[in-house]
């Protein structure tokens, strides 16, 4: 578990919440099951290991190790499957804030994007998701990614991390600052049948009573979503024009598009049901949400621009090239060419 709490949810109470959660969920794992916390908070990270309801130190890392540096992640996990070393499998959790794919290529800025959120006086520092896939090559592919964190769950970032892992387990979506409830979602991480990912997002959602948007993504298939992506698009793109987007569900700024439902609403049903059999391929569970909670009193969603069904919900995110409003929108616009959804999709013979 990597916990990125040099920020809010560190400072508010949330990763002492959370850790007390994980010492109760350990209690229900077997005693050969390992349970690593890495965490960062306004000092020099470590790391912990969780057993059965009790926290031991493990590894102190040097005070000027960041938990925003790609390089960080990298050591604690290979510390991490070193110290597990008879282990066959490894999950991961990435805790923290997210803001899906967005990227940035301006270390010193404010804006640095997109896991993560270390925060140091004015500057708040982020990984990009391409530098996340980097941190984990090499290492034992991971069985999983839980993301417990905002709006991860986007089609750009779970192609960016194919290579890496199995199964990406997250919300397209804004979540609570509470986020997962590890005393319950803890046992289901060792459940060993071939649906342990359903168990893992049944348990997640259960605090909220489903009302929040969950999917798991399968990663080996993406490649041919991609490729079923671009060849519906091609029916109804039509190069260099902005996308008339109103009406559909999105989840965090108006060029994040619930995927399912861009396609569903734009290709003929013959194209629509041949890109949905690839779609299904790879997203193959999903908890649906016709609205979903946060903790912002202001949420970036208006639950007014759109209805949400289960006909419509797919429970992935996708960029959808749309004239934009203010500058935020423009850089999405500028940047999207740097992940390799754009370059696989082919989204350049769109002129997005």
């Amino acid at each position: 578990m990597y916990m990125a709490a040099d920020n809010n949810l560190g400072d508010n109470g949330y990763l002492t919440s959370d850790i007390r959660e994980m010492m109760t969920g350990s209690k229900m794992i077997a005693s050969n099951d390992r349970l690593y916390v890495f965490y960062s908070k306004r000092s020099a990270p470590r790391i912990y290991q969780v057993v059965q309801g009790d926290t031991i130190r493990r590894y102190t890392f040097t005070d000027d190790t960041h938990s925003s540096d790609p390089a960080t992640l990298r050591k604690a996990l290979e510390w991490m499957i070193r110290d597990a070393q008879d282990t066959n499998e490894y999950g991961l959790v990435l805790w923290g804030h997210s803001t899906g794919w967005e990227i940035s290529n301006t270390l010193a800025s404010s804006r640095r994007r997109a896991y993560g959120a270390e925060s140091n006086g004015s500057i708040t520092t982020w990984m990009n998701i391409p530098d996340v896939a980097k941190a984990l090559e090499g290492l034992p592919p991971l069985l999983f990614i839980l993301a417990d964190c905002c709006i991860f769950q986007c089609v750009e970032t779970a192609y960016e991390l194919r290579n890496n892992v199995d199964y990406i387990i997250g919300s397209p979506a804004e979540i609570p600052n509470a986020g997962a409830s590890y005393s319950t979602v803890i046992p289901a991480f060792y459940n060993h049948t071939a649906t342990f990912y359903q168990v893992i997002t049944e348990n997640y959602n259960t605090d909220y009573h489903g009302h929040l948007p969950l999917s798991v993504i399968k990663t080996s298939k993406m490649e041919h979503l991609a490729q079923a992506t671009h060849a519906a698009m091609t029916t109804f793109v039509t190069p260099c024009e902005y996308q008339e987007a109103s009406g559909l569900i999105y989840y965090y700024n108006k060029n994040m598009i619930d995927m399912n439902d861009f396609i569903r609403s734009n290709a003929s049903e013959e194209v629509y049901q041949t890109w949905k059999k690839q779609f299904d391929e790879v997203v193959i569970y999903k908890q649906f949400a016709a609205r979903w909670m946060t903790d912002s009193s202001q949420p970036h969603v208006d639950f007014n621009d759109f209805t949400a069904t289960e006909e419509k919900y797919g429970g992935v995110s996708m960029f959808v090239y749309q004239q934009p409003k203010t500058s935020f929108l423009k850089k999405i616009n500028e940047t999207i060419n740097q992940m390799s959804w754009y370059q696989d999709a082919r989204l350049s013979d769109f002129d997005w």
